[in-house]
């Protein structure tokens, strides 16, 4: 995307912010910050069952690509992406709704299935035509991809109307190494709305000084974001509980079935890349969604990367300082908050309905090498979030950082070779010339 002012003032006071910042340290278990909820079975293994997945429309949940691969011109020069709310996509003209139901059919007849743009809340992108003396991308992709699925909208009275089917999109950018043989690819999942832009721009570039093709996630699939208001009363949290849990683990098995339907097009784009090291890094949301993305996929990633991610979404939405900007989920005792008790009662509830949250799907990286980034200060990812998520990985190599969730990701671009640093070490005998064999997590007892 083209440089804007705020990208220029983030990547600023990632330099002005970066000195006074603690040194990255590895750190000790803070025990008191281990929520209660942890004793919560749940559903702890259900991502292991591939029937508790949701399948998407026209796909048994078996089928290794949950919609359709759309190719996008790169156009190093000549195109770039414009980022934009599901209302100002579709009356630019961007999204096309008829041309991808159309795809996701696939020749089936459609005279019972309608096609709908949720609108409220979602976000996504397109690529465009530069225009006449505007300056090319700063980080201009090799290729680029759209991966669009469908949702079957539930209605009661279905046989009595055509069948509706909710399109969803996720799009990817690739980058080639800057010089030499590709050692392998690194899939790179940033913030809510591809946020912070420039800092993953300069993540990128790390990866591809080390010879890595890049598989950048653009921004979590369009409806990760859509909004969702939910009353939870209080005696009983149960329905909310059920309807927040189905939500997000609609949202995350989206994640992973974009990821997945993009490495496949990227290794077939890049045959040279199939059978070496792959490489995962999540920050923010992106961090939040990486372990249902490895669940959908387990022992197919040498090693991941996970920057200020926490587990328990129920408690995320509704502590976290985000909430006004992000607008997405709004939870709602009366006209309150949630005291933190009742906060509490609705993780409990929610975890034993969740299959995909990073609270149980953590266990699908056991047995990885892991980099864990956390920020004591956080209060976006709040920071006992990231504790527990911490914990339910098995307590891997961390850096502790007392910081909070803005000045973790500015300076990000300075502790990058660091991590570049610590991926080579784990990944030291691929680089030996011998095949890497992923971890498989182990089958429980």
């Amino acid at each position: 995307m083209a440089p804007t002012p705020n990208r220029l003032i983030t990547s600023l006071l990632g330099v002005a912010l970066f000195p006074l910042l603690a040194l990255c340290q590895s750190a000790a278990p803070n025990e008191a910050a281990i929520v209660s909820g942890l004793q919560t079975a749940g559903a702890s293994g259900s991502w292991r069952d591939p029937s508790q997945w949701p399948a998407r429309f026209g796909r048994t949940i078996e089928e290794p690509i949950q919609g359709v691969v759309i190719e996008l011109p790169a156009g190093r020069t000549t195109h770039a992406w414009r980022a934009a709310s599901a209302t100002g996509a579709l009356a630019r003209g961007w999204w096309d709704t008829a041309s991808d139901g159309e795809r996701l059919l696939n020749g089936q007849a459609a005279t019972s299935i309608s096609f709908a743009e949720p609108i409220d809340g979602v976000f996504g992108f397109h690529r465009e035509t530069l225009k006449p003396n505007e300056p090319p991308e700063s980080l201009p992709p090799a290729a680029a991809m759209l991966f669009v699925s469908g949702q079957r909208v539930d209605t009661p009275r279905a046989r009595l109307a055509p069948e509706t089917v909710s399109i969803e999109r996720t799009w990817f950018s690739l980058y080639d190494p800057t010089k030499g043989p590709a050692r392998g690819i690194a899939i790179v999942m940033p913030g809510l709305f591809g946020t912070p832009e420039a800092v993953f721009d300069q993540v990128v570039r790390h990866f591809q000084s080390r010879r890595w093709v890049v598989l950048r996630m653009m921004a979590q699939p369009s409806r990760y974001t859509e909004r969702l208001t939910l009353s939870i009363d209080p005696v009983d949290t149960a329905a909310a509980a059920s309807r927040l849990a189905s939500t997000f683990d609609q949202r995350a098995a989206e994640c992973a079935y974009a990821v997945e339907a993009a490495l496949a097009w990227a290794e077939s784009s890049r045959p040279e890349i199939r059978n070496k090291p792959r490489v995962i890094l999540g920050g923010s949301g992106g961090a939040m969604s990486l372990p249902p993305v490895v669940a959908r996929r387990p022992g197919s990633f040498h090693a991941a990367v996970l920057i200020a991610g926490g587990a328990d979404f129920a408690t995320i939405a509704a502590t976290s300082n985000y909430e006004e900007w992000v607008d997405s989920v709004r939870l709602r005792w009366g006209d309150r908050k949630g005291t933190p008790a009742e906060v509490e009662a609705l993780s409990r509830a929610y975890l034993a309905h969740a299959r995909l949250d990073a609270y149980h799907t953590a266990e699908a990286l056991k047995g990885t090498p892991m980099l864990f980034v956390q920020a004591s200060r956080d209060r976006a990812v709040p920071a006992q979030q990231q504790e527990l998520l911490w914990e339910r990985l098995g307590r891997p190599e961390r850096r502790l950082l007392n910081v909070g969730h803005e000045t973790l990701f500015v300076s990000l671009p300075l502790r990058m070779s660091g991590i570049m640093d610590w991926i080579d070490k784990a990944l030291n005998s691929a680089e030996r010339g011998q095949d890497a064999e992923p971890h498989h997590p182990p089958e429980p007892e």
